[in-house]
Formats: structure tokens, sequence, C-alpha cells
């Protein structure tokens, strides 16, 4: 049985600012009225009134009688996301927040994310780069976004009804201080135990600072196939591209080397069971 519905506002990342990491998530149970997890914020409203237009039904069907005024829009399906889910700070994972962050419609939003990439983020929203729309106090009403730290400490935090994630670190380069941490996340659906890995943006563990993905594999092994059954993970790069130019990415055969990785360690789970 299916445990999520995820839309695909955008997959991608760089020259087109309409096709950048975005995902908007809930249990297949539920409506899409009855609250949205938000997976990452590169593209956003803009890029999901592209795809609506391609395709009005993409959230359901609704009545040929219904009253108009409740058709779904980029803003109202927004205005039903309950909280982001941001993995790292980069621009391509976070522009449709910072853009809309003035104008999102609905109840107050949670972001949440590693303590460094909220840190990171509050850099944007410093009243510089952009107004500072943002806080750490829940108490404040004042702030219609509040940010939620996410550690990487092995537990599953449930961030919406039915939905927990469990955060891992990752390495996505380097930069002056050494790695560049960003996360993955194990989400589940917790009525069935059923959960699908989300990378955002990693290198190989074979040329990392910091190599981590193994430590992924090895939490996932055990799950798979019966809890576990998706891994969305990166490719940004084609066949050949010099390691030295990935910045902190996949391209094909690295995915492969990742995959076998994993395999390997399912084996392992497997012959310890």
């Amino acid at each position: 049985m299916p445990a999520f519905d995820i839309v695909v506002v955008g997959s991608g990342g760089g020259l087109d600012e309409t096709n950048l990491s975005g995902y908007l998530v809930k249990p297949c149970d539920t409506s899409w009225d009855d609250g949205i997890v938000a997976l990452e914020a590169g593209s956003g409203p803009g890029a999901l009134g592209q795809i609506l237009k391609w395709n009005p039904d993409i959230f359901g069907e609704r009545s040929e009688d219904a009253d108009p005024s409740t058709r779904r829009t980029p803003l109202t399906v927004y205005a039903n996301v309950k909280c982001f889910l941001l993995t790292h700070a980069h621009l391509d994972h976070i522009s449709s927040l910072v853009m809309s962050a003035g104008s999102l419609g609905g109840d107050r939003k949670r972001i949440y994310g590693s303590p460094q990439t909220l840190k990171d983020l509050e850099t944007v929203f410093s009243d510089r780069i952009w107004p500072r729309l943002t806080t750490h106090d829940e108490t404040d009403p004042s702030f219609r976004l509040v940010y939620h730290a996410l550690h990487a400490d092995g537990k599953y935090k449930t961030i919406f009804p039915d939905i927990a994630v469990r955060t891992m670190s990752i390495s996505h380069g380097k930069n002056d201080s050494g790695s560049y941490d960003a996360s993955c996340f194990f989400l589940k659906h917790l009525p069935s135990n059923h959960e699908f890995i989300f990378f955002g943006d990693v290198e190989p563990d074979s040329i990392a600072v910091k190599p981590r993905n193994a430590i992924v594999w090895r939490a996932a092994a055990p799950k798979i196939p019966h809890d576990l059954s998706a891994v969305f993970i990166e490719c940004s790069y084609m066949v050949g591209r010099p390691t030295e130019t990935l910045w902190g990415h996949l391209s094909p055969e690295y995915v492969e080397e990742e995959m076998i990785a994993l395999a390997t360690e399912v084996v392992l789970a497997a012959c310890v069971a």
C-alpha cells in the first residue's frame, strides 16, 4: 500500500529557476487540504502555477459543479503547507521560501533543518539580504515562520500528523571551513512504518573529505524492502565530469558506486538477520 503522495514542483538546480528542488508531501490517506510538508523550497508557487496550467487536477479532480472560488491555486496550495523541511541553505533549495515569505497564507509554519542550515538561513533573513521574517521564538505571534532545529541524533521527530523524520548528516563538498554539511532525511509514515530516504545534494564517499553515505546505507539496509522502498538521490552531472568540478554532487558513475554500497549493506544486513 502507498504511504505518501508527492508532487514534484522542481527537481533540478542551476540554470532554470522554475525547476529547482521542491517537493510537496502528504500522507496518502489524507487530503491536500488537510496539510502539506514542503520538502525543500527551491521552486515554489511560480513553478507550481505552470504545473497547474499543464495539469489542473494534479491535486485531485474536482466536480464540474464545484464552486469556482474553491479551485486550487499556487497560493491556496502553499497556504496549506504546515512546515518546510530543508536539507541545506543553498539558494536552489530555499529561494522560493525566501521570496514568498512575506505573502504565504494559512497558519504559522515551521522551518525544519539542521542547526547549521537554520544558522545559514538566518543570514538571509537578516534585514539586509531579505527582511527578518523568521524567528526562533514560538511564542512571538508577529512572525509567521518559526525555526525548529533537527539534530542528527538517530531519533525520529514528528513534524506533521502521521509523519516523522530522522536526520542524518552527509557531505556536500567542501568550503574554506572544510566539509560542507548537508542533511538527508528518513521520512516515515507512522501508521504503516513505511518510509523513504531523501537526499538533497551529496557527494560520493570515495572523494569526500568526510565520507558519511555508508552510515546512511547501513541505517537503511535492515529496512529494505519491507519498510523502506524508495530513495530520492541527486545526479547533477553527466558521465565523465572531472571529480574536481563535481562541486559536491554526483554523476552517474558515482550514483552506481553508491547503489553498490547500499546493495552491499542490504546483503550484510540480511546475513545478520
